[in-house]
């Protein structure tokens, strides 16, 4: 069971790859804001690796510290999206230096650190359980 949990959250991860990935940070902040102007419940949603962890955390009944550090990463890199996208797009309160960091080409593995970190984080987690 351990190992289908994991090979699931690699499979949402690579989604939440797909759907986020762009040249730019300011290319996938502008992704992320189409899905918040719809509906912030819409754009929480389209955080999937974030409600699988919770989803596995409550079948498994397993809080431990990996756990907790997915937790941790996740609401942060949410709250962070949910800043740069409130500064740059609903108050346009836009930095130069802000917005030319933003613009800077981002590299393909970036968005992959995902897919290798929290299944990572997962499995050790599960393992103490199993």
């Amino acid at each position: 069971m351990m190992w289908e949990l994991i090979a699931g959250s690699i499979a949402i991860e690579f989604f939440e790859v797909y759907w986020r990935r762009s040249s730019t940070l300011m290319g996938s902040l502008a992704k992320d804001y189409h899905l918040y102007q719809k509906s912030v419940f819409i754009f929480l949603f389209m955080h999937f690796g974030f409600l699988y962890t919770i989803f596995v955390a409550l079948l498994t009944d397993v809080l431990n510290w990996a756990i907790v550090l997915i937790f941790l990463f996740k609401i942060l890199d949410i709250f962070t999206k949910i800043y740069f996208i409130q500064e740059l797009f609903v108050k346009q309160r836009r930095d130069k230096q802000m917005i030319s960091m933003l613009e800077m080409p981002t590299p393909e593995w970036y968005y992959m650190i995902n897919v290798i970190l929290y299944p990572y984080l997962l499995y050790l987690g599960l393992s103490v359980a199993y």
